[in-house]
């Protein structure tokens, strides 16, 4: 003993014998953490096939971190790889998850299980895009179980057209109603899954019968807050149809018209900042930034139209950003509230800085960018898994990893 304590650089031996059960404990603690660990560890296979040492930790319960260990050095490629997985695992789940959406105004109410209990096909547009790129045929059966899910939902005599029950305010019943925003979603989901051609022209005729005369959609509705969302929709809709489907060039042509002239109405509901409103959320200051993210990240995902939309994009992303930045817009909002609709804002300026070089969309992006991750990727590291939702990860993927990076971190899902 006293050649083990003279080794250590102990002169008195009897400190070794008060260290010894705080060493055992030491030492049983970290074989108990170590088991533990691998019992939940999932390995991840790297861009080259081989096994990474890089791990993603997976924990099911709902008070559990969403990102339980940092054991990247890379701390952005592990936040792009869990929030791929997430939304990727989402409709396995089944029940209401194989819709793969969420409902979006609900979920920025931070009423998350309703919001997942009731969901809207506006946030699988997202989901089925991203699959449809990156995942191509492995999504054929997470596709089955969201046509499984949307089938009840479809007019038997119509069985295109999608409804939602609402509430009769003077009896309290419930009733179903034909919704045409989501239907048209419908469409569009449709078309990037490759699925159900035979009603697609029917998607078509409800887009062009429907159109207003002011070339805007439901503009008798007592929905006044959609016609931003349905004219968004149209448009999307009526460019997927031109670039996807079978039809005579003259009927393109005509097609085209029709959403050139949407594009016009979309131009002219902008404000004098070129931002959009929609009322949704109207006793909150970023209800139009909220809006225009919308806008921005739809159309400038699709591609360019003409200059004047174009430009239009442009100056809204600007004005968008600046508007998140101001002093007085969060003064009514939680720390989680704000990361959930800037999630919104990002998203739509990652995919603007995509789409458009200019030189002010470029460095007003990167610096909003950077300032956000600066002061939100430790927020991330906190988040528990019932504070993370669907379309916030869908959001934050694209700030997260580009298009390059998603399709690796896709090849290395099983």
């Amino acid at each position: 003993m006293e050649i083990i304590t003279k080794y250590l650089g102990l002169d008195d031996p009897s400190i070794f014998w008060v260290a010894i059960p705080a060493i055992i404990l030491g030492i049983s603690y970290l074989i108990r953490s170590i088991i533990a660990y691998r019992r939940r560890a999932i390995s991840v296979k790297d861009i080259d096939g081989s096994t990474s040492a890089d791990t993603i930790v997976v924990d099911n319960h709902a008070d559990t971190k969403f990102i339980s260990k940092k054991q990247s050095e890379n701390i952005e490629k592990t936040i792009a790889q869990h929030l791929l997985s997430y939304i990727w695992d989402y409709p396995l789940s089944g029940g209401v998850h194989s819709s793969w959406a969420t409902k979006e105004s609900l979920t920025l109410k931070n009423k998350l299980e309703e919001a997942n209990a009731n969901p809207g096909v506006g946030t699988a547009m997202f989901s089925v895009q991203l699959a449809s790129i990156y995942f191509t045929s492995r999504a054929e059966e997470r596709y089955d179980r969201f046509i499984a899910w949307v089938n009840p939902l479809l007019e038997p005599e119509a069985p295109y057209r999608l409804r939602i029950q609402e509430i009769d305010g003077s009896h309290s019943m419930p009733y179903w109603r034909p919704d045409f925003r989501h239907t048209i979603a419908l469409g569009i989901i449709f078309i990037y899954m490759g699925r159900r051609p035979d009603l697609i022209e029917f998607y078509l005729k409800n887009v062009i019968e429907n159109q207003d005369d002011d070339c805007g959609w439901e503009k008798n509705s007592n929905r006044p807050k959609s016609r931003i969302f349905s004219a968004l929709y149209a448009v999307e809709f009526l460019t997927l149809y031109i670039r996807n489907m079978q039809a005579d060039d003259s009927i393109k042509r005509e097609i085209a018209i029709k959403r050139d002239k949407a594009l016009g109405w979309i131009v002219s509901a902008a404000n004098s900042e070129c931002l959009w409103d929609s009322g949704t959320f109207k006793d909150k200051p970023w209800d139009n930034p909220w809006t225009t993210a919308w806008v921005v990240r739809r159309l400038s995902a699709l591609g360019m139209f003409h200059a004047e939309i174009d430009e239009l994009l442009q100056k809204s992303c600007l004005s968008m950003i600046r508007r998140i930045q101001s002093d007085d817009i969060w003064t009514r909002s939680d720390f989680l509230e704000r990361f959930r609709v800037e999630a919104r804002i990002l998203s739509a300026t990652t995919v603007a800085m995509r789409s458009y070089t200019n030189p002010n969309v470029q460095d007003a992006g990167r610096y909003f960018i950077a300032e956000w991750k600066k002061r939100n990727i430790d927020f991330i590291l906190r988040l528990t898994q019932d504070q993370m939702d669907l379309a916030t990860a869908l959001f934050l993927l694209d700030v997260f990893a580009s298009p390059e990076e998603i399709y690796n971190f896709s090849q290395m899902i099983v």
